[in-house]
């Protein structure tokens, strides 16, 4: 299973005032357990144009933090790139992870373009014509709750590119159980883990 870069904000992210502080939390993580790294890049790149950018580097698990604000209704967005003295570090997925400041406010200035309807159709009728099949599936045992069976998957996907990953946990008891989905962050980068509890 890939490593990755597990973020948190200091409130819910989307719930932001402009002005108001806005605190980003990372870790490295492997199989929900704190693994280390080298360093990384990073950035951040607000709506209201406020960028910032440099390098953490490892520091017995300390997580990093940044901290920025919003001038105007919008959002800022944080990228972590791990890295090696050689270039990336290929072990680690990218990192990008988002807050929100008033976006109740934001509002649509531009006109609808003439091809937007069919190209949400177009998106429906391939995803409907996709049937969904398991490219990898390796059980994890290290970091697993008692009674459960974990697996790092990937699933393939409608398009061409990266498949879908995440870590699917089931009870080992037999029985029917709810499905409860949990997304990493709010863009498309991060693999969902899917749990089935009892």
């Amino acid at each position: 299973m890939s490593k990755y870069f597990k973020c948190t904000t200091n409130k819910p992210a989307v719930s932001y005032k402009c002005g108001e502080k806005i605190i980003f939390t990372v870790k490295s993580k492997a199989n929900c357990l704190d693994v280390p790294y080298n360093f990384f890049e990073w950035t951040l790149k607000g709506d209201d144009g406020k960028d910032q950018s440099g390098i953490f580097k490892f520091d017995n698990f300390r997580p990093a933090v940044f901290e920025t604000t919003l001038d105007r209704p919008g959002f800022v967005q944080l990228t972590i790139s791990a890295k090696t003295n050689d270039g990336e570090d290929k072990s680690f997925d990218l990192l990008r992870a988002a807050a929100g400041a008033e976006i109740e406010k934001l509002e649509y200035c531009d006109t609808i373009p003439e091809d937007f309807d069919k190209y949400w159709e177009d998106i429906e009728k391939m995803i409907a014509d996709h049937t969904p099949e398991i490219l990898f599936k390796e059980e994890l045992i290290v970091g697993v709750p008692e009674g459960y069976k974990a697996y790092d998957v990937r699933i393939s996907v409608p398009c061409d590119g990266r498949p879908a990953s995440g870590i699917f946990t089931v009870p080992e008891k037999e029985g029917k159980y709810p499905i409860r989905m949990i997304f990493r962050g709010y863009g498309a980068n991060a693999p969902a883990t899917i749990e089935c509890k009892e």
